[in-house]
């Protein structure tokens, strides 16, 4: 039985008297290159190496040259090939291979159950879900039907929201809440005209569960005004102690 890192056997020729075959390996090195090899246990190993990338633009059929390999030395007692021809399909899968392995390098989790696979992977404050040639980037968690979910209308599946796997929710919510504890702060916005207070805003919008906690201190001024709009808190000091986030400084 061929060892797991070989891709492919070379028959050669059969010994006399025997169903033997003389057999070169074409093995993998790694996944972006193989070698043609002789059988060690027969001879001094003989060796050529190429890289998948030296066939990716050639058509027809994959001819190596194994004369270099100067086979006729080691195994004169009949007629050796010179050249065999590398099944395309073998280097296809390869690539197909690569590909996955760079699809899964860097995921936080990878859904094999769905057609094709789903890939989620985090950056920073960001969930990126890529699935065939569509791809979608989502700044924000949702609660859909009681289910942790996310808007997918870029991924084209029919419904707007993807239920999020439990470990990439998990994973997800604590990124963004970790994203606003170190970079969200309290700037102000302004001073109104009504009240003569000072009103501050968030720098980066909160997760639903932390706005939850504070959304009593913020008053909704629209979207009309240049400086004064949106949710705004006069008692930042509040805001700031209930989030563990900073005022900034100089305001």
């Amino acid at each position: 039985m061929a060892d797991a890192y070989t891709l492919y056997e070379i028959r050669l020729f059969k010994r006399e008297k025997s169903d033997f075959w003389v057999k070169l390996q074409v093995v993998s090195i790694n996944d972006g290159s193989f070698r043609i090899q002789t059988d060690p246990q027969v001879w001094a190993c003989q060796v050529l190496t190429f890289k998948d990338k030296d066939f990716e633009n050639t058509q027809g059929p994959i001819i190596i040259d194994l004369k270099p390999l100067d086979l006729e030395r080691y195994y004169g007692e009949t007629e050796i090939p010179t050249e065999f021809e590398l099944p395309r399909e073998i280097l296809t899968e390869r690539a197909e291979d690569q590909r996955l392995n760079a699809l899964a390098k860097g995921s936080v989790f990878i859904d094999r159950s769905v057609d094709p696979i789903r890939y989620f992977y985090l950056e920073n404050d960001r969930l990126r879900i890529k699935q065939g040639e569509k791809e979608a980037t989502i700044d924000k968690l949702d609660i859909i039907y009681g289910e942790k979910a996310v808007n997918v209308e870029a991924l084209e599946l029919g419904h707007p929201f993807l239920r999020l796997p439990v470990p990439v929710a998990r994973s997800f919510e604590e990124a963004l809440k970790q994203y606003e504890q170190f970079h969200n702060t309290l700037a102000i916005r302004g001073r109104s005209l009504l009240d003569g207070c000072d009103y501050y805003g968030l720098t980066v919008k909160p997760t639903a569960g932390m706005w939850s906690k504070v959304k009593k201190y913020f008053v909704d001024f629209g979207t009309n005004e240049e400086t004064l709009n949106g949710w705004l808190s006069r008692n930042p000091q509040v805001v700031a102690g209930i989030l563990g986030i900073p005022i900034e400084a100089g305001q």
